[in-house]
This record gives structure tokens, C-alpha cells and sequence, in this order.
């Protein structure tokens, strides 16, 4: 025997057991995760995220393929079933299918590789190479291979532990109990040693950017919360609420911009301090309209908050630059952590926080005399939108009780927004609604989608209350539901030429972990894509006000980009 053939057998020796022990449509299926998981999505990714979303996405599909190897040996043998085959035949599958599968998850780089580029020259991103990839799939291998090695850990346990119970106990029994017993052991450390880790370190940290900005000055003017002739103290309103009441045009620098008169506009917030709870701090909200004679302006503008309390400055920007500053604005912060994790803590707390606050200043408004009420206007991003939406019943009733309202990024797990998308006329699709012809509710992307829907068809009268959502074809938050799961959306089953979609195909688990991926990368995108509402806000705003959504609003656009560093959007929770 030649050294060759001699290191050939010696290596054969070490694979076969490994080849034996596995299973052919068990690693077929992860290898259609893997190709899956490998096309590109609605943002470009990173390789390391890349091959994190292809591992998990291969273990999946191993996961599904022994169960349904189960089934399949458990009904054989209960049918008394017994499948024979050549040695021949047999050493052609044991080795066989394994090579296959190797030269495909080698050669799937190469052929994904423009998708990707793709993908990223809609986004305007830097557009991954090769050696992205083939590092995406070195990180797949590595994660499967970690996952699979604590499958095998954890069936290895079970079966020990059976085998111990299966002494004084029937084997079905021993078996249930065992499995039973291990899963909660391991749940249990996960818990303890992984999860409640994260979350507290996490809470830490968002406690400490709570805390940040404190050492800044308050503002001066009276018709700020946080300032000396406030209830509220500066300590309290928390990093996002200090931040908003320092940010905005002056009366000054409106004028500059428009050529007319102007007043200072009047900014109001409630922070999380004490044992307020949300009831408290709507009210304290209503406090400091009443003290700044916010009740008293043209315009009054109700911003629901992120989990932060973090708001978008191009919404509050653009309306008191569009009302020439005879406007007030108000918002309240309800956590301290970041919308995902405020989210996973509590889904209930931010519609609560949203309905108490519309609801205190709803009050508040009904009681003052008919005609020196101010027009209420309604605006959240993100959780924001989402905590807004839940005090409405329906559209009709959000029509009945605002003077308008504009929503950027709503998650598309809002009810509100789902209920109205699902009343969209047959001919739109769900990226951008057309809900009858534009009427009172508009969907877009861009300002141009505000006269005309995604095909460019021209829209109907628009009538008043005027109510806009904004959201881009590539923002994950928009299109994340848990529906991706089981469920191919709409949006992906529509014409997508021209989007990010454009590229994206539907698979079970797969798609769902490729958009929630995306959600890491929403706010980092250029603006105009993914979570970033920035320009676009402008004329929409103006649209809800009553101005000419086509106007030219080059001058109040420039004004709020240059204001201050933090409105590039990048910072957003």
C-alpha cells in the first residue's frame, strides 16, 4: 500500500462512523436552510451575521428532518416495514450525498454573490465581496457545528438518564420523564446563566444613557419642560426628554427660513421619575401644556415615544417650522430600554403609555370653550407608532378624533396599521396601500407616493383629516411579524422590481430570522432606506397641515438637517 493510499484509508476510517451516524435527508434539509438563508434579504448584511442566520437556519432544517425521520422509522416499524439495500448502493449514499453536499455549500458563495451586490446598490451601501461570503459560510459551518454538538450533548443525556430510570420504570416512561427533565434543566440554566445576564447588563446600560446629559444646561426659556419655571426638574426628564426639549427651531431661526413672523415654540415632556406611573405622567404632560399655554397655540402636536423616549426630530422640527412656530409639542417617556428589549419586557406597556397620554390631552382640550381649541395633530415612530395606534379602535375613529396624524416606520404587527392595509382596494399592494383613493389615509416611501401610488397613478381628492404613513420598501420594522415564520406575506408575493425585495424569496424560519437580522441594521442605513425617516418627513407633515404635499421645502429640510449632529437619525433606540 502506497503512503497515499495508506493516509486515504486512515482518513476514510476516521470519516466513516461520522458518515454512518448521520442522516441523508436530516443534512439535505439543512443544506436547503443554508441555500436559503444565503440569498439576501431587505438589507445587506455583515458576514459574521450572515453566517450566524445560516447556521441557525441549517440547524433548523436538520432539526425538521429528524423529526420527520422519527415519524417516517416509527410508522415503518409499526407497519411492520423493513427497507433492504446493496452494500453497493449503500456505500454510493454513505459517501455520496456528503460530497455533494460539500461542493454545493462551496460553490453557493459564488452564485449569491451578486444578489447581494445587488442589494446593496439599491440600499447605496458598500457592496460585500466574496471573501464576505465565503467568511459567512466559515461562520455557518462553525455555528452548526456548535449547535449540533450541543444536540448531541443534550440527546446524550437524555438517553443516559433513561437508562437509569429505565431500571425501575416502562421505557416510554423512563423516556418522557428523562426528556422532560433535561429540556427544563437546560431551559432553566439558559435563564439564569444567559438570559437574565443579558437583560441585566442591558437594563445597567440603559439606566446609565438615561442618566447621560444631566451635566448639560437646561433650557432657558419658560415654554421648555426642565427649565427653572417647569414642575418638571431637568434630572427627570431623562436623556431622550433632555435632548428634545434643547432641540428645535428658535423663533429667530423659523423666520430666517420661512421670510414670516414666528413665536418661540413650546415644547413639553414627562420623564420616568419616582413611582410615577403612566396616569402620573400624562398628567404631568397636561400640567405643563396648561403652565406654557400650549392649549392656547394654533397647532398642538402628541408624540408618542420609542422605548427610550426618543423621538425623531424631523417630526417636531417640521411642524413648528410649517407653523411658523404657533405650536406646541408634547411627549412622555414610559421605559428606559431600547424599543426591541422594552418591547420583549412588556408588548402592553407602550399602548398603554400612548393611550394615556392622547387620552389626558383629549380631556384636557374638550374642556376648553369650542372655539379656542387647538388642532390636535398625532405623530410616533417606530414603538411609538405602534403604542399610538392602540388607542384607536379603527381609522374612522383615529379620523374622528385628531386633526391628522403622520406615522413613521409603524411596525406592521400594530393592529391600526394592519387593520387599514387589510382595507386596501385589490389593484394596490401592501408595501403602499391605496385605501379608497387616498381619500383621508395615504401610504409612502417617498413624497412623491403622496399624490400617486407606486405605479404612478394619480390619487383622488385628499380630505380632511389627513393621515400618512410613512414606510420604506426596505425597513424590517414595517415588515417584521411573527406570521414570517409559517406564512409567505404579501409583500413578498406583489411586483418588486426596483426594491430590495426584489431579491428576497420566501422560506419557513429562514425568511423570519433574515428580517429580524435586518432589524440590527435598520437604523443604520443611508436615509430614505430601511428605519431612517428624515427628509421625506418634511412634506409630509406639511401634506397632514394642509400645505401642498409637492411644495418646495428645500430651505426648512437644510434648516433641520444642519441644526444639530444628533438628527442624522443614526442615534435612533
Amino acid at each position: 500500500m502506497t503512503a497515499r493510499s495508506e493516509v486515504a484509508a486512515r482518513l476514510a476510517a476516521r470519516l466513516r462512523p461520522w458518515a454512518q451516524r448521520s442522516r441523508m435527508s436530516s443534512t439535505i434539509l439543512a443544506l436547503l436552510g443554508y441555500l436559503s438563508s444565503m440569498s439576501p434579504s431587505l438589507l445587506p448584511r455583515t458576514w459574521l451575521v450572515q453566517g450566524a442566520i445560516a447556521g441557525l437556519s441549517a440547524t433548523f432544517g436538520y432539526a425538521v428532518g429528524r423529526l420527520v425521520e422519527h415519524l417516517v422509522v416509527t410508522l415503518a416499524r409499526w407497519a411492520e416495514v423493513e427497507v433492504t439495500m446493496a452494500p453497493k448502493a449503500r456505500r454510493l449514499l454513505v459517501w455520496g450525498w456528503p460530497t455533494l453536499v460539500t461542493v454545493v455549500v462551496v460553490i453557493t458563495p459564488l452564485f449569491t454573490l451578486r444578489l447581494h451586490q445587488r442589494t446593496a446598490e439599491l440600499i447605496g451601501t458598500t457592496a460585500p465581496t466574496v471573501v464576505d461570503l465565503i467568511l459567512a459560510t466559515i461562520v455557518a459551518a462553525l455555528l452548526f457545528a456548535l449547535l449540533m454538538a450541543l444536540w448531541w450533548g443534550v440527546t446524550g443525556l437524555v438517553g443516559w438518564t433513561s437508562e437509569q430510570l429505565n431500571r425501575a420504570l416502562p421505557r416510554w416512561v423512563s423516556q418522557t420523564i428523562a426528556t422532560i427533565v433535561v429540556i427544563a434543566l437546560l431551559a432553566f440554566t439558559v435563564d439564569r446563566l444567559v438570559v437574565a445576564t443579558f437583560i441585566e447588563r442591558a437594563a445597567s446600560a440603559a439606566q446609565s444613557l438615561n442618566e447621560q446629559g444631566i451635566g448639560a444646561d437646561p433650557p432657558q426659556s419658560p415654554l421648555r419642560s426642565g427649565s427653572a419655571e417647569s414642575a418638571e426638574s431637568w434630572e427627570s426628564l431623562g436623556n431622550a426628554g433632555r435632548t428634545f426639549v434643547r432641540s428645535g427651531p428658535t423663533r429667530e431661526q423659523i423666520a430666517q427660513v420661512t421670510g414670516e413672523a414666528s413665536l418661540d415654540p413650546i415644547r413639553v415632556y414627562a420623564g420616568l421619575t419616582g413611582d410615577r406611573d403612566l396616569t402620573d405622567a400624562a398628567a404631568a404632560v397636561v400640567a405643563e401644556l396648561e403652565r406654557t399655554g400650549g392649549f392656547d397655540r394654533e397647532a398642538l402636536l402628541v408624540l408618542t415615544t420609542t422605548g427610550t423616549g426618543w423621538v425623531n426630530e424631523w417630526v417636531p422640527s417640521s411642524f413648528e417650522y410649517l407653523t411658523g412656530g404657533n405650536s406646541a409639542v408634547a411627549a412622555m417617556q414610559y421605559s428606559t430600554l431600547p424599543s426591541p428589549l422594552a418591547f420583549i419586557e412588556s408588548a402592553a406597556l407602550p399602548p398603554e403609555a400612548g393611550t394615556a397620554l392622547i387620552s389626558a390631552i383629549e380631556d384636557a382640550v374638550r374642556d376648553r370653550p369650542e372655539g379656542s381649541r387647538p388642532r390636535v395633530f398625532l405623530s410616533g415612530e417606530s414603538l411609538g407608532a405602534y403604542g399610538a395606534g392602540a388607542a384607536f379602535t379603527s381609522l374612522e375613529d383615529l379620523l374622528a378624533r385628531v386633526d391628522g396624524a403622520v406615522f413613521t416606520g409603524t411596525p406592521g404587527f400594530t393592529p391600526l396599521h394592519e387593520q387599514i392595509t387589510a382595507s386596501r382596494v385589490i389593484s394596490s399592494t401592501e408595501v403602499l396601500p391605496v385605501v379608497d383613493d387616498g381619500r383621508h389615509v395615504r401610504f409612502a416611501s417617498t413624497p412623491a407616493e403622496l399624490t400617486a401610488d407606486q405605479f404612478g397613478r394619480g390619487l383622488g381628492p385628499w380630505d380632511f383629516p389627513r393621515v400618512v404613513f410613512l414606510q420604506h420598501r426596505s425597513d424590517p420594522v414595517v415588515w417584521w411579524h411573527p406570521s414570517l415564520l409559517l406564512r409567505s406575506p404579501d409583500w413578498l408575493d406583489e411586483q418588486r422590481r426596483g426594491s430590495p425585495a426584489e431579491q428576497m424569496s420566501w422560506a419557513p424560519f429562514v425568511t423570519f430570522w433574515q428580517v429580524t437580522a435586518d432589524l440590527g441594521w435598520a437604523n443604520q442605513a443611508p436615509p430614505g432606506e430601511g428605519h431612517r425617516y428624515l427628509q421625506e418627513v418634511v412634506p409630509a407633515v406639511a401634506a397632514v397641515l394642509g400645505d401642498d404635499p409637492d411644495g418646495d421645502y428645500t430651505a426648512i429640510q437644510t434648516a433641520i438637517a444642519s441644526t444639530d449632529r444628533s438628527l442624522d437619525g443614526t442615534t435612533a433606540p
